[in-house]
């Protein structure tokens, strides 16, 4: 549930959540200064930040321990960090909250035990303040994740994953009906954090198109046919979490342990911040760092032998 980061609004800041023991809690990314600065005090067992659309406010998932098996929806202001729970915990996962658009509703995974090991849920959503609890995707899955809310404020696209034997990939479910979910990527075996362009019909994704290879794809509408961007290739690591720009140009997404941003085009892949960020926030001040997380990783990728494409 570590190393998950959300783009603001304004495009000037990310906030995340670091990964390990060391730190712990929501901090702010400057991408202009590459400075880091808290949100939430520390000790939090926070996750999964998102913000508001108007960019005043980051949802998150909170637990109160580690690995617990209960969590809840907060909300933090980014201006005063003043936090509010906003649906309380139960022996439910309440996790990766998003906001549509028009800042209306909450829409996150929700899952339950259904024994020692097993958990099953689906896609759910609350009003901006917490109430209203509906749930929207039809049925349980063995896992209901990433879900992420269109332009149209009632399409929700989320990782579908019923078991081994059955079709899973990015499905589909609208806010407003009851209608069944609709699949719009299965092949590969982890077809999953689906994310809508903020402006346009763009969409990205990550699937597995080898074992052990994961690559991040872009479509120029949900559905239509996606194309890989080639961040395997450039770097031998495995992309995740991806976020659009504002302009919906660039994708920003974590590649092992370090933050990375690629064109929708496939050009302009840069690494912004290395495992230090995510590992000890505290200390990127002024830009300074080792960027050992972006070197390391282009090694991997170039070093003979030992290049996970061989």
């Amino acid at each position: 549930m570590s190393r998950t980061f959300d783009l603001s609004p304004d495009g000037r800041w990310l906030v995340f959540s670091p990964w390990g023991g060391k730190h712990l809690g929501l901090f702010l990314f400057d991408l202009v200064a590459r400075e880091v600065k808290p949100l939430t005090a520390p000790g939090i067992y926070a996750y999964h930040p998102a913000f508001t659309p108007d960019g005043s406010a980051v949802i998150y998932s909170r637990t109160e321990k580690l690995y617990d098996d209960q969590s809840a929806l907060w909300r933090v202001e980014v201006g005063s960090g003043e936090n509010t729970p906003l649906l309380s915990k139960s022996r439910h996962f309440h996790g990766a909250p998003t906001v549509t658009p028009d800042g209306s509703r909450i829409v996150f995974m929700y899952s339950h035990w259904i024994g020692p090991n097993h958990t099953a849920g689906g896609i759910a959503s609350v009003r901006i303040d917490g109430t209203d609890f509906t749930t929207h995707s039809g049925q349980d899955y063995r896992c209901a994740m990433n879900p992420h809310v269109a332009l149209d404020n009632q399409t929700v696209a989320f990782w579908a994953y019923e078991d081994e034997n059955t079709r899973n990939g990015i499905a589909t479910v609208s806010l407003r009906t009851k209608a069944a979910p609709v699949y719009l990527y299965t092949k590969g075996g982890a077809v999953c954090n689906p994310r809508f362009a903020p402006v346009g019909t763009g969409f990205t994704f990550i699937a597995d198109p080898q074992e052990f290879r994961h690559e991040l794809f872009y479509a120029d509408a949900p559905g239509a046919p996606a194309r890989a961007l080639g961040v395997f290739k450039k770097s031998g690591t495995s992309p995740r979490n991806p976020a659009f720009s504002p302009d919906g140009k660039t994708i920003y997404f974590l590649n092992d342990s370090s933050l990375w941003r690629i064109q929708t085009d496939g050009i302009g892949q840069e690494c912004l911040a290395d495992d230090t960020l995510f590992s000890d926030p505290p200390s990127w001040k002024d830009g300074k760092s080792s960027r050992r997380g972006c070197l390391s990783a282009l090694a991997v990728f170039l070093t003979p032998g030992k290049s996970r494409l061989a």
